[in-house]
């Protein structure tokens, strides 16, 4: 509010209370200094509605010009960044350029949002509880319209970045390989182990219908989405799987041999060694599965089980349990997507596996890779 229009506000306070007095024409003049502050605000309404559609053209100017505006991310600190989105303001900005986000996200239904709110979003929805009002006054978007661009830039991060959480051959080379054999070697490992074989089961709420004939031994069990994958020793989840709906035995067999058929296509023997991964379950063997033995293995195998615990800690949206979503929200895409995210936060914060192992987990320039990146992927 401007000089004058505080002293217009001073002066009817005094005139209400009768501290100032006028003659015979106070009504008059009372009724003056009324309309010349109405009149006032009216301005200043104005110049607030002429400085918001300054703003707003100046962005989209910008927007024409390329650069990317941002539903104002400078305004948070880091803490609240961290809080909101589980990164720091500056480490967004840095996670942008290495997914190599196109400016404007566009879905087919028109929907449009720059590179960072589109991240944003997306990375609010993964790491807050059905907290959408909440999301409508950060973002100023209706909740369908996030709704949509959530789900179509999880999509595309998933497509243009599957080689990544499939098997980064750029960065997983024979030498880095035997780094990963030699640290896990040092902790009480066989010679040949290079990572750990890990999962983890999302569980949705108890279904009512389709369950068939029930008895008093066999309760409600509920539908069950299992995911399996190579624990490496920086803390990086280096393979994920393809999901599995299903019960435990029925699971077990599938994902056993597609593990194997990732272990015969993408590992090598370097220097003559057959490599093999870490498995503490009773389960599933083979040759190069293998078991833990002694005491020291099966502290690693817990340790490196913070991996997949970090993945739900970090975005609990992921805790299906109660939440009726199936055929609702993409389910395996938004686990995908938050266990990319996950490992994106490992390079930036160490975490407990890499100190383990005295390992220095890579940088996120180098964990997104160019050379694994698919720019063919379009959003949808």
């Amino acid at each position: 509010m401007s000089a004058a229009a505080l002293y217009l506000t001073y002066l009817e306070e005094h005139i209400l209370r009768g501290d100032i007095g006028f003659d015979s024409d106070s009504d008059s003049e009372t009724d003056s200094v009324i309309d010349a502050r109405d009149d006032n605000d009216e301005k200043d309404e104005e110049w607030d509605d002429h400085d918001h559609h300054q703003d707003r053209d100046d962005n989209e100017a910008q927007a024409q010009d390329g650069e990317d505006i941002y539903f104002g991310i400078n305004c948070y600190s880091d803490e609240q960044c961290k809080k909101l989105f589980r990164f720091k303001s500056y480490q967004l900005w840095r996670i942008v350029r290495a997914l190599k986000i196109p400016p404007q996200v566009q879905t087919k239904h028109g929907d449009s949002a720059t590179a960072m709110e589109a991240l944003c979003m997306s990375l609010y929805r993964l790491a807050s509880t059905n907290e959408a009002y909440r999301m409508t006054a950060i973002f100023d978007y209706t909740e369908d319209a996030m709704t949509r661009i959530t789900d179509a830039f999880l999509q595309w991060v998933v497509a243009a970045w599957d080689n990544v959480l499939e098997w980064d051959h750029c960065r997983l080379t024979p030498a880095k390989l035997e780094e990963f054999v030699q640290a896990c070697s040092q902790k009480g490992q066989a010679p040949n182990i290079f990572g750990f074989l890990d999962r983890a089961s999302l569980q949705l709420g108890h279904p009512f219908v389709d369950q068939g004939p029930r008895s008093k031994r066999r309760r409600r069990e509920p539908i069950t989405i299992h995911f399996q994958g190579i624990v490496a020793p920086d803390g990086i989840i280096v393979h994920l799987g393809l999901s599995v709906w299903g019960y435990r035995p029925k699971f077990e067999k599938i994902q056993q041999r597609e593990i194997e058929g990732t272990l015969a296509r993408f590992v090598g023997p370097p220097q003559g060694k057959g490599l093999s991964i870490h498995n503490d379950g009773k389960s599933q063997k083979g040759p190069q599965i293998a078991r833990c033995i002694h005491k020291n293995q099966c502290t690693c195998a817990v340790i490196v089980e913070q991996a997949f615990n970090n993945v739900t800690y970090q975005f609990p949206s992921l805790d299906l349990m109660g939440v009726p979503r199936l055929l609702v929200s993409p389910l395996e895409t938004q686990y995908r997507a938050a266990v990319l995210f996950a490992n994106i936060h490992a390079c930036l914060f160490k975490g407990g596996i890499s100190d383990h192992f005295g390992m220095r987990p890579p940088t996120v320039e180098e964990y997104l890779n160019p050379k694994v990146f698919n720019p063919a992927v379009l959003f949808e």
